[in-house]
């Protein structure tokens, strides 16, 4: 990569002390997190908030919804967010909500009910959009219609969607969650992960780290899609994705993160069928110079190394899902549509 000169300097003449830990950043690395609100405290009021929303689904939930019919829906709401203009981060957020919603509404989401209730949580989040103060929200009843028609091939008869039963949905969903529409998603935590790594190198590594953003973003989707977000804490799956993100773009030896009781044959063979290519990348850096992006790693993450490396193994599984899926929409595109 073209930084990597760069990135090797830095790591060479960079200070043990400012990047040791949370608590030990130098005051000038801590004004800049500060300045661009992605400080520690942030981190800790962010896992707060998903440690406490993860727990408030109740211990009796609703059986989880059809595969087929989660993934048909989900992808619906993709689509839907791009015909409103939102970004992708109100997908991951609309994605999450939906999961809490099912597993927390009384009695479980009712089939028919899907496609107001994705209208109305994207709705919603438009609404809450900073970009859209000021404005009104146009009548989205109509864009629930496809949906419903592609749940009536499946057998089951969904009513139209009006604004009147548009109004209950929001308040439904409003009251179920609490209000609390707000939540960390993956996709959050890898964009502040990123741009404190950034910020805590000087910008050294933003080509690899959008990069890494980037290629972690297109696993998160597909993770998100065959699972529910709720069935892995969002901050441990980005960890995750961020660490093997690093091991991708040769900031990183794969044996770096691999977890103490994993042997190395079995972990090189895993990380081999994550990849696209199944090769694993070598790293580009010394020693030295490892030892000091683990540190990053860590403060960036807020999470100890073997907090990261345990991220790493549970990730396999749905790593190696998304893998097939990736290659497979290379070579078919129109499966994804």
């Amino acid at each position: 990569m073209d930084s990597a000169g760069m990135a090797r300097n830095f790591l060479a003449n960079s200070s043990n002390s400012s990047l040791s830990s949370n608590s030990g950043l130098s005051r000038h690395l801590e004004e800049a997190l500060d300045a661009q609100h992605i400080h520690n405290d942030m981190l800790i009021s962010l896992a707060e908030c998903e440690t406490r929303i993860l727990r408030s689904i109740p211990d009796n939930a609703p059986a989880p919804l059809d595969s087929r019919i989660r993934e048909g829906t989900l992808r619906f709401m993709s689509h839907l967010t791009q015909a409103m203009n939102l970004q992708e981060k109100f997908w991951f957020q609309a994605v999450m909500l939906f999961d809490i919603y099912c597993l927390s509404v009384p009695g479980g989401l009712m089939i028919e009910k899907i496609p107001v209730t994705c209208v109305s949580l994207l709705k919603l989040l438009k609404k809450m959009d900073c970009t859209m103060v000021g404005s009104e929200v146009a009548d989205l009843s109509p864009l629930g219609n496809h949906l419903a028609q592609w749940l009536e091939t499946l057998g089951h008869t969904v009513p139209p969607a009006t604004r009147g039963l548009m109004a209950k949905a929001e308040l439904s969903i409003l009251q179920v969650l609490k209000w609390q529409l707000d939540v960390p998603t993956v996709e959050s935590y890898l964009s502040i992960f990123c741009a404190r790594a950034n910020t805590l190198t000087q910008s050294v590594f933003m080509a690899s780290l959008n990069w890494i953003w980037e290629q972690s973003i297109c696993y998160a989707r597909m993770m998100v899609i065959q699972q529910a977000s709720t069935s892995q804490p969002p901050m441990q799956i980005a960890a995750g994705l961020l660490a093997l993100g690093c091991v991708s773009a040769r900031l990183l030896p794969i044996v770096a993160i691999r977890p103490i009781k994993v042997s190395a044959e079995t972990w090189d063979q895993n990380f081999a069928e994550c990849h696209p290519h199944g090769v694993i990348p070598e790293c580009e850096l010394d020693p030295a110079q490892i030892q000091s992006m683990l540190q990053l790693l860590q403060v960036s993450t807020g999470l100890s190394l073997e907090k990261i490396q345990e991220a790493c193994i549970d990730l396999v599984p749905s790593m190696k899902k998304a893998s097939m899926q990736l290659q497979l929409a290379h070579r078919n595109p129109a499966s994804q549509t």
